[in-house]
């Protein structure tokens, strides 16, 4: 009796050199390390926003401020130009999805509200223009006395 003669074909495939052989780590499970390797935890990152956020805002109140003083800019009358740019520009930065341009538009916007906090909304308040009579010289003793802040009236 003749037997046939089998032949069997054994594919082997080449190691992938791409991939990274397993770590094996003392300790009971696999603990993520999160963003070990660029030197960032969540908190960290949060931090830098912030600080970020902070920066970009105060940075856009200055600027708009040293530009509002050269310039006449127009504006809705009685409500400041901070409070109006800063808001027209968070609008645009809402639509187009930009967080850097959300943070500079945050400095105008807080600096108008803040206007608003001091002042009130009101006709006598000209869009852009500071009241020019603070803390100037207070004539109603036929005296010129220098008002401060914090000063008691001698009764």
């Amino acid at each position: 009796m003749a037997t046939a003669a089998r032949t069997q074909t054994i594919v082997v495939a080449q190691p992938n050199r791409r991939a990274a052989p397993a770590r094996r780590s003392s300790g009971g499970g696999r603990r993520r390390r999160a963003g070990r390797r660029n030197g960032a935890s969540p908190a960290r990152a949060r931090e830098r926003q912030n600080t970020q956020t902070i920066a970009l805002g105060g940075i856009s109140a200055l600027v708009f401020g040293l530009i509002q003083r050269k310039v006449k800019l127009p504006g809705i009358p009685g409500v400041p130009n901070s409070l109006t740019y800063g808001a027209g520009a968070a609008a645009v930065a809402v639509v187009a999805k930009s967080d850097k341009l959300l943070k500079m538009a945050t400095g105008p916007l807080f600096a108008g509200l803040h206007n608003i906090g001091q002042r009130g909304l009101g006709m006598d308040n000209v869009a852009g223009e500071w009241d020019e009579s603070a803390g100037e010289f207070d004539s109603a003793g036929g005296e010129e006395e220098e008002v401060t802040a914090g000063e008691f009236d001698n009764l």
